[in-house]
């Protein structure tokens, strides 16, 4: 419940409207609410009030225009895995739709295909984990995975996250390229990453969002640092986007 779905759709979004065709797997979320999600963070349309049918002014004249994209955003659900997502069928899937992004709410909802008989569930996703790396390199495209944070992390660390937090798993922290942990700040209605791993460039670095989740706003506060006395900076320029 820190936001993860939200950052992804965020994330998934941007890349759609650049022109990228988009995957998005989502185990636990119908297609329409991912599709609303969307449609909140693309035009901050009212979330709740699309999920209630509410009348929202702008909403069809919105839908005509993104129905002439060229770019594809395309959602699927365990049903269309039939309920087993495996590898072999997310190939399938990236290859059907000529997919140039895919994100996956969810690393544990995949069905390991190399499970031994008396493999642990740490097993199967370091299994899983490998297998969605060389498909990323296979077809060259970034998959993006969502996973959980244990209990310690979340009780022990407050939410400060390190990378034996990952639930159940060492293996997705060995073989993913890049991991960012996500807080959420909740009574300053901000949302905090931290980069945890990254094979390409600097660890450590934090980032800092204004973030209204209803309306899918998302407003960069260029300071943030952990001690006490830089809050009073933070909450100066946070002051600036709201």
């Amino acid at each position: 419940n820190q936001g993860k779905s939200w950052i992804l759709a965020k994330t998934l979004t941007h890349a759609w409207q650049i022109g990228y065709n988009v995957g998005f797997i989502s185990p636990e979320m119908s297609d329409d609410k991912i599709g609303y999600r969307c449609d909140t963070i693309a035009n901050h349309f009212d979330n709740q009030a699309l999920n209630f049918g509410s009348p929202i002014d702008g909403y069809k004249e919105y839908i005509k225009n993104i129905t002439s994209s060229k770019s594809k955003f395309m959602v699927s659900t365990p049903r269309d895995f039939d309920n087993v997502i495996t590898i072999n069928k997310i190939r399938t899937f990236i290859e059907t739709y000529n997919l140039d992004v895919l994100g996956i709410d969810g690393l544990s909802y995949l069905v390991d295909e190399r499970a031994g008989k008396f493999d642990k569930r740490e097993a199967e996703l370091t299994h899983i984990s490998e297998d969605l790396f060389n498909l990323s390199m296979e077809y060259r495209i970034p998959i993006i995975g969502v996973v959980q944070a244990n209990r310690d992390g979340v009780k022990i660390n407050g939410g400060n996250l390190e990378l034996e937090n990952i639930r159940d798993a060492d293996g997705i922290s060995f073989n993913a390229s890049k991991i960012i942990s996500i807080r959420q700040r909740v009574d300053e209605e901000t949302i905090e990453f931290n980069v945890k791993k990254n094979r390409d460039g600097k660890v450590g670095t934090k980032l800092l969002y204004k973030w209204s989740p209803n309306f899918g706003d998302f407003k960069y506060i260029p300071v943030i640092t952990d001690e006490p006395e830089s809050r009073e900076e933070v909450d100066k320029t946070k002051s600036k986007y709201e």
